[in-house]
């Protein structure tokens, strides 16, 4: 993974820039950005991407950045950089992918040194291409941070250029301050600042879902275990005696077309995971109490924990509306001045009947399929041939169950995407269970990969957390 660190500065609806220039004039702002961008490793310079637009807008006195690589995007060709300074490599390409694949050019540094932090620094297609970027294999350039100076008055509502929407698609997690201070490497000011009459904060945003999907193609795409499970799993006993080789018994006949139905499935199933909790899920639950607008006076919880992980208020559902009419029909009809409150079914029953409805449903399907297909013998089933392989079906079916119940009770209480990405953990366990018996054949990868999965839910969790609490 090439990780790449946006830093931008952007009101509260993410306006950026007003006529070729920034709408604020703020010291002690620019003097942050211009130490971030410097401090590096020892040994290192930090290379910045920007767009020929924002490379002029800087003053030419000031070009290029010093003590810093910078590369500027262009679709000209003759296009010049100038003034040229010795301490501050400078080099034009004519895209993004050139300069992004510039980025592994370690001669760029110069001066015996190396490239540490890859900053984006605009103009606005320049953000919206890069945070658009998806990580196709282990080195693929990726944005995992985000360094915000939120703009929080006047709301410069002027303002023509904005910064691509991020917040609400519930992907990224605002960090702590102490984690900004501590990946920056000094001291940040802390809090709401104020300058000519502007206020403003330093934040930083992390992809903690990004972090965890790269955990997955780690894991997927990095290997296993230390031969590949391929090597460990060439012949199993089976219960009947004899072996089984899996690589002869399982060849991946149609590798491309396993991998697209894997892809629509995993779609459907979130779209289903969405759905669920935006129509179906109840306005309450036992475990996530938040506060409500008081015109509700007898509904005490609502859907905060999906709000609070994308800041985006859902309007409420069908059934959150429907029984916010009756309960206040019953306060008028009874005359109790409000006192009674709503009556919540018994914890996790509602979204496993639900479940349990769908699954009856396959049930009843399959109870007329499966025998169809055997007695027009177009697929032939048989009944397990023996107790242990019997057990073991019931097994898996158990433990499906149990998951699939813990699923769904999690599904309403934290919402779809800390909920899906927990799910990932799945993939943690595995590599726990491949280590404890499978002779400890695990390779870095793995425990990569699962390290990078278990902070991508770790801090979406804090931040449910931390929400909840303010």
């Amino acid at each position: 993974m090439l990780p790449l660190t946006i830093i931008v500065a952007a009101t509260r609806n993410n306006g950026i820039g007003q006529g070729s220039r920034l709408p604020w004039r703020l010291q002690e702002e620019m003097a942050y950005f211009a130490k971030i961008t410097k401090h590096a490793p020892s040994g290192h310079i930090n290379a910045l991407i920007m767009g020929r637009k924002t490379w002029e807008s800087i003053p030419k006195k000031n070009r290029p950045l010093i003590g810093r690589v910078n590369i500027v995007i262009t679709s000209n060709p003759d296009y010049k950089l100038e003034p040229v300074k010795e301490n501050s490599p400078s080099v034009v390409e004519n895209g993004l992918d050139s300069a992004l694949a510039r980025l592994t050019d370690e001669t760029l540094a110069g001066d015996n040194k190396k490239l540490g932090h890859f900053f984006i620094i605009g103009g606005a297609s320049i953000y919206k291409d890069t945070l658009a970027l998806e990580p196709k294999t282990l080195t693929s350039p990726i944005v995992n941070r985000i360094l915000l100076t939120r703009i929080l008055s006047p709301d410069f509502a002027d303002c023509d250029v904005f910064f691509p929407e991020f917040e609400k698609d519930g992907e990224w997690s605002r960090a702590s301050h102490d984690e900004l201070q501590k990946w920056a490497g000094f001291e940040v000011a802390r809090g709401i600042q104020e300058e000519n009459g502007v206020q403003y904060e330093f934040q930083m945003w992390l992809g903690a879902v990004i972090l965890a999907t790269i955990g997955v193609i780690i894991d997927v795409y990095g290997g296993s275990s230390s031969g590949g499970r391929g090597e460990s799993l060439d012949s199993s006993p089976i219960p009947n005696g004899g072996t089984m080789n899996h690589e002869a018994s399982l060849p991946s006949t149609a590798p491309l077309a396993g991998d697209l139905l894997t892809l629509i499935a995993s779609l459907a199933y979130a779209l289903y995971q969405v759905l669920y909790k935006r129509y179906a899920a109840l306005p309450s639950d036992d475990i996530a109490e938040f506060h409500i607008p008081q015109s509700r006076p007898t509904l005490s919880r609502t859907h905060s924990s999906y709000q609070s992980l994308c800041n985006n208020p859902l309007p409420p559902s069908p059934i959150e509306s429907s029984t916010y009419l009756f309960s206040e029909r019953h306060i008028k009809d009874d005359d109790n001045d409000g006192d009674d409150e709503y009556s919540d079914l018994p914890f996790g029953l509602y979204p496993n009947f639900l479940t349990s409805c769908l699954g009856l449903s396959t049930a009843v399907l399959l109870g007329f399929g499966i025998p169809l297909l055997h007695w027009t013998s177009l697929e032939r089933f048989q009944l397990p041939p023996d107790t242990h392989t019997a057990l073991c079906i019931g097994g898996i079916a158990l433990t499906g169950l149990i998951f699939n119940a813990s699923f769904m009770i999690l599904l309403g209480i934290w919402g779809p995407i800390l909920t899906s990405v927990g799910n990932l953990l799945t993939i943690v366990l595995v590599i726990i269970a491949d280590f404890f018996f499978n002779h400890g054949a695990v390779s870095i990868w793995s425990l990569i990969g699962a390290a990078m999965i278990a902070s991508g839910f770790a801090i979406l969790a804090l931040d449910m957390i931390q929400l909840k609490q303010s």
